[in-house]
């Protein structure tokens, strides 16, 4: 929808031709420029959007293309600016009419050198010699330059006010093509020709102020070129030129993604650019790919076929469903469970599913041990329930007709996707390969391994989207291309997957929609018909897939993972989304994705590192940062408001419980309680658990694991908001290991660190309370045990916490080996 919506009004944005672009267009030296013609003028438009004529004040663009270009490409593009910014230039500088102008003395240079060249051949000179071809050259070359500086007024002041930042092979590049038409020189060239526009590759501001304090007095226009990874490059940010009081107009940013194009990526590039070079969101614009290869005439990839089979709805999944939620087994229907479930195709399958979920044994291979304890210690009628409408809906799917459809469609080489735990279990794969009627050259395969097949005829019965950030799965069923000529195809369970497929793609419309989203869109694109457009394919039903826990269950070979190699000590793989805290000076510190920070730079050698994770698993933040005696004070008002006396946080609200219980009726409180929760859209616990747990003081739980179920038990007990903060710290410190707790904490330190919170020789009061409206905004501090009138208190006792155990050790080595 995004793709479609955008073409359409990319073809009427540039249907006005430009005879400025034009005369630039001709200028480009490329046999392959032609192709370039409508990403050119698309940049041109942009441009001219961002930079009017008159700027009163820095204008920034950041433009970012969703794939790499080839060397061609970032060379026609690095011509199409340098003449641009020139020309422009050349119509906007000064006039000097007292004196005679610096252009004036070098056309006249010029001329003196081209007569005195043109009047005397070299000795030796014969006609096809080598020193012939030389002098010939060299009379071009000044007749060139000569013609070059001949178009311009020769009362213009040429003085260098663009800086074009750059690599170094594009800069070898562009001096070739610009040797007799200096459109652009290299900062340190010793030729002297007059020019706009300076190329660096290797120079601080600080070290090109020292070379010539006129540059940096004189600069207007400051550009990076696919630079951003070199390491002196961190100099040029907005807040670094600021610091020199530079009078700057224009400031561009043009960064390229890697060839694996997902909407993961393109958020992480952005955001990378955005928090090295202090640009805001408005200020980058991304050219996703399907702009890119419109503008290219490249041709497009198919995305995966789809088909989605059986039963729109399904009466015993639904009842499984709802049981596992009473229960609390969430994983027996996650998407890890729900794809093993789909392949249920005999009944072996089905007997070695219910053997190993449901039998006595203490560990199953497929499910957690977390998982199993909690069903060996169900009553019997609640595990005869649970296993009954599992066991209904494997027959369903045994019954249905789509095996055939699968097995009709296989032919003597096709590759078959399934899930990672599937694949390493030997008595599974022998399941499934009899009741599909495999041969020898049919295989199995991960999603891993999904990038590198070529040319096979592939059925994918793995259903994997992208995740929820930060979450995230690549390949996937939603983005993932293949070339037109694949034989791929990707067969689900309608009644498993649609609902999660529809919100798949919900979420992906419009996570593009906000990347992309930019005043010129909006003002030239029709933005607010692609955003209803992207409101109105919400799904009716909920989603129910809790992302949390869906990363904890599937496999880590699904995830994109880092091989990194810390100085002193061994290899060890990371998610690419694990935070690490790194610095280069030891004085400032900062943290990112593991897989940002090897983006950072081309030498990841100059950065050391720790691993957020290690450090909470190292100290119980919650239990060191919290004020036990603000904790009890607060405790007390409320137990002396009900009137219940020293009894524990975890039982204040079963005694209450009770005590309704008592006096009304354990089934009645419970009809009661049932009916809050409806109106919710909330589901209670069996009768069962709640009077055997939240009747019981005694039992173990501190609190129901659903924070909106337990929002609503205080409401309908009459508990203050600041029960809840206590029972959340009282969670928090007890179940430090929960996955969620620790992932929450460490975005709220990612903020801390990346504003200077952690930095040497800082005000560590006044930064915090600059930035404690922003962490009220941005963290859901009543999940951390946080209350926001202690917020400041808590966030200095955090840092001062922290900050000792922070033990940074430089990169030797990093490496992807399953992404790359």
């Amino acid at each position: 929808m995004v793709d479609k919506h955008i073409r359409k009004h990319l073809l009427h944005f540039q249907k006005e031709g430009d005879s400025i672009f034009n005369d630039i267009f001709e200028i480009i030296q490329s046999e392959v420029k032609k192709d370039h013609y409508l990403l050119l003028h698309y940049i041109h438009l942009l441009l001219n959007e961002i930079f009017p004529e008159e700027i009163s004040e820095t204008k920034t663009l950041h433009l970012h293309f969703e794939y790499d270009l080839n060397d061609d490409s970032l060379l026609i593009i690095a011509q199409y600016l340098l003449i641009r910014f020139f020309k422009e230039n050349k119509n906007t500088n000064k006039i000097n009419n007292d004196e005679i102008t610096k252009l004036q003395e070098f056309k006249i240079r010029l001329q003196s050198i081209e007569k005195r060249i043109s009047e005397k051949c070299p000795e030796g000179a014969k006609g096809g010699s080598k020193i012939y071809k030389n002098w010939i050259k060299e009379k071009k070359d000044v007749q060139t330059l000569i013609s070059f500086y001949n178009q311009l007024n020769d009362n213009i002041e040429i003085s260098t006010n663009t800086l074009f930042n750059c690599q170094v092979q594009l800069a070898n590049s562009l001096n070739n093509i610009f040797e007799t038409r200096p459109y652009a020189k290299e900062i340190e060239s010793k030729k002297n020709p007059l020019t706009f526009n300076l190329l660096n590759t290797k120079l601080t501001l600080n070290q090109i102020d020292e070379i010539d304090n006129s540059i940096i007095d004189n600069l207007e226009t400051t550009i990076l070129f696919d630079c951003e990874r070199k390491k002196l490059m961190q100099y040029f940010s907005l807040k670094d030129i600021s610091d020199y009081e530079i009078k700057l107009k224009k400031y561009l940013i043009i960064t390229f993604g890697t060839k694996s194009t997902s909407t993961q990526n393109l958020r992480d590039r952005i955001n990378l650019i955005q928090n090295r070079f202090k640009v805001t969101d408005e200020n980058s614009y991304p050219l996703i790919r399907s702009e890119i290869d419109y503008t290219l005439g490249n041709k497009s990839n198919k995305y995966i076929p789809i088909s989605f089979l059986g039963l729109d709805v399904s009466h015993f999944w639904n009842t499984f469903m709802l049981e596992t939620n009473i229960q609390d087994l969430y994983e027996l229907r996650s998407v890890k469970m729900m794809n093993l479930y789909s392949l249920c195709f005999s009944q072996e399958i089905k007997d070695y599913i219910l053997q190993e979920i449901f039998s006595e044994a203490e560990t199953s291979y497929l499910i957690s041990d977390e998982t199993k304890q909690k069903l060996l210690y169900l009553r019997s009628d609640d595990l005869s329930a649970l296993k009954e409408s599992l066991e209904n809906m494997l027959n369903m799917i045994i019954s249905s007709d789509i095996k055939q459809l699968i097995i009709n469609k296989i032919k003597s080489d096709t590759i078959f996707i399934v899930d990672n735990f599937i694949l390493n279990s030997q008595k599974l794969r022998s399941l499934i390969s009899s009741s599909f009627l495999l041969t020898g050259k049919n295989k199995l395969v991960t999603w891993s391994a999904f990038e590198n097949l070529k040319n096979e005829a592939i059925i994918i019965l793995s259903y994997q989207d992208q995740g929820k950030y930060p979450y995230y799965f690549y390949p996937n069923v939603i983005e993932t291309t293949v070339a037109k000529s694949t034989a791929v195809e990707a067969i689900f369970h309608k009644f498993l997957f649609y609902n999660r497929y529809q919100w798949a793609k919900h979420n992906i419309s419009k996570e593009i929609y906000k990347l992309t989203d930019h005043p010129i869109r909006k003002r030239y694109f029709h933005w607010e018909r692609l955003k209803d457009s992207i409101n109105n394919l919400r799904p009716q039903r909920e989603d129910e897939i809790d992302w949390n826990l869906e990363q904890q269950y599937a496999g880590s070979s699904e995830r994109e993972t880092i091989k990194l190699k810390l100085k002193g000590a061994r290899e060890k793989t990371f998610n690419s989304s694990d935070l690490f805290i790194y610095s280069i000076d030891n004085i400032s510190f900062r943290v990112e994705k593991i897989s940002d920070i090897i983006n950072l730079s081309d030498d990841v050698s100059e950065y050391s590192v720790h691993n957020l994770d290690e450090i909470q698993e190292n100290i119980n933040i919650y239990e060191r940062i919290i004020d036990k005696n603000q904790h009890e004070e607060e405790l007390n008002i409320i137990r002396e408001k009900f009137g219940v006396e020293n009894e524990t946080t975890g039982r204040l609200w079963k005694i209450l419980l009770k005590q309704k219980a008592q006096f009304l009726g354990e089934n009645i409180v419970y009809d009661n309680l049932k009916k809050h929760f409806e109106k919710k859209d909330l589901k209670i616990v069996s009768l069962n658990h709640f009077q055997n747990n939240w009747l019981n003081p005694e039992s173990d739980s501190i609190a129901p694991l659903s924070k909106k179920v337990f929002i609503e038990l205080c409401n309908f007990l009459g508990l203050p908001r600041e029960y809840l903060m206590i029972i959340q710290r009282l969670r928090n410190t007890l179940k430090q290991s929960s996955r969620q707790s620790t992932q929450q904490m460490n975005r709220l330190l990612q903020n801390l660190f990346n504003d200077g919170c952690f930095d040497d020789g800082i005000n560590l009061s006044e930064l915090i309370a600059a930035n404690i409206e922003k962490y009220k905004s941005k963290h859901p501090l009543d999940e951390l045990g946080i209350d926001e009138k202690y917020l400041g208190k808590n966030l200095i006792a955090l840092v001062q916490l922290i900050k000792p155990e922070i033990r940074l050790k430089e990169i030797e080595n990093s490496k992807r080996p399953n992404n790359e």
